[in-house]
């Protein structure tokens, strides 16, 4: 072949492979451009979860959202990541950062930590979760729960606090020298204003273990944010403290110098948060913050650390409504000037047992099969800023 035919046959190649990359590009724009308003239904990629199958069929909005940043999405764990094995820790974890999450909130179990004396270590399964965190590009959220056996009252449980104030606050130093520039935020205990939390929820009593807490986490790490125990519920009743009228009763008791966040659960379901009658958790919410404004903290924001909705048992809502309610739950928080992360609550179903309807919160059933909820984070994350 002569040199002139040679360079006309290549010239043809090149025309040829520029026209068909051109094809398909212009096929995946049309594709990603029709996905991103609107609702769409079926299944989409990266819906695959640990359990190896798709997220179901069904509708969830693709419809942008003004103002959403990537940084307001979170996950929470509750604390299933510290009873799991050390493998299904590093999927998890890795299955989180996968969804698009900015943010994990995780439990650290203050009692198996140190389960016989505060001389005597285990830091495995908390080194894990840090590390794992880490790698991933997770910022971390930890919630130190969990009294040990041998800091209890009398007749006490593993969810209260200890008697002597001093020995959590001393833990919560500890582990802030530990992690110093690996974890983001700590939070301090979770819904003190219910009464699995304490016998008899005590705002005066808590305020001591933010006062005694703050101080012995800020020398060990100064940057690291320090989150009031997620307040959350919205009746007086057994016992129980409405999570606005605890803030207000925290901010009476001295609490404001020692919390640099509230966090917060304002559980609305089956109502969407934008359809709250004013007496559902999102209601309360915007309450507690009026309270913080009241109070001279504006500049301090709200850490949604659990927001979700159940898909099984008493109370349920189905797959789409769970959707819908992720869904109106970002629009709402996109527009607050004053909102931190969205954790929605929880990564993995608890259990199977359906009278328990706290068993099916999750992205994904306890044997990891994605629900429909999937496909709306991940619709939401593409669409973020």
């Amino acid at each position: 072949m002569s040199r002139s035919r040679r360079a006309i046959a290549v010239a043809l190649v090149v025309v040829v492979l520029g026209v068909v990359a051109g094809l398909v590009i212009a096929n995946h724009n049309g594709k990603h451009t029709s996905n991103t308003t609107g609702n769409t239904t079926g299944n989409s990629t990266g819906t695959t979860g640990p359990g190896g199958t798709a997220a179901p069929s069904g509708t969830v909005n693709t419809a942008p959202i003004a103002n959403l940043s990537r940084d307001a999405f979170g996950i929470s764990t509750g604390v299933q990541l510290y009873t799991e094995s050390s493998t299904l820790v590093d999927s998890d974890i890795t299955g989180v950062a996968k969804l698009g999450a900015k943010w994990m909130r995780t439990a650290i179990r203050w009692d198996l930590v140190e389960p016989k004396s505060a001389s005597a270590d285990d830091w495995a399964k908390a080194d894990q979760i840090v590390s794992d965190a880490q790698k991933n590009g997770l910022n971390l959220i930890l919630n130190i729960t969990g009294t040990p056996p041998w800091a209890r009252g009398p007749g006490a449980g593993p969810v209260q606090f200890p008697p002597d104030l001093h020995t959590y606050a001393t833990f919560t130093g500890k582990i802030a020298a530990r992690y110093k520039g690996k974890v983001a935020a700590y939070e301090l205990g979770n819904e003190p204003n219910h009464t699995k939390s304490f016998a008899t929820p005590d705002p005066k009593l808590y305020e001591q273990v933010l006062q005694f807490s703050y101080p012995e986490i800020k020398r060990s790490d100064p940057n690291v944010k320090v989150l009031s125990a997620g307040l959350g519920g919205i009746k007086n009743k057994n016992g129980v403290v409405p999570g606005d009228v605890y803030l207000k009763e925290l901010y009476a008791a001295g609490a404001k110098p020692y919390f640099d966040g509230v966090s917060y659960h304002p559980y609305s379901y089956p109502q969407l948060p934008s359809s709250d009658p004013s007496v559902r958790g999102w209601s309360n919410m915007l309450r507690a913050r009026n309270t913080m404004v009241a109070n001279g903290d504006s500049a301090k924001k709200i850490w949604v650390t659990e927001y979700g909705a159940p898909t099984n048992g008493p109370n349920a809502v189905n797959q789409e409504q769970q959707a819908a309610l992720m869904y109106a739950a970002y629009k709402l928080w996109a527009g607050y000037p004053w909102a931190g992360p969205l954790c929605w609550f929880d990564y993995r179903d608890k259990g199977t047992d359906t009278s328990d309807h706290g068993n099916f919160f999750g992205f994904y059933s306890k044997s990891g099969q994605p629900k429909l909820v999937v496909k709306q984070y991940e619709s939401l994350v593409q669409s973020a800023r």
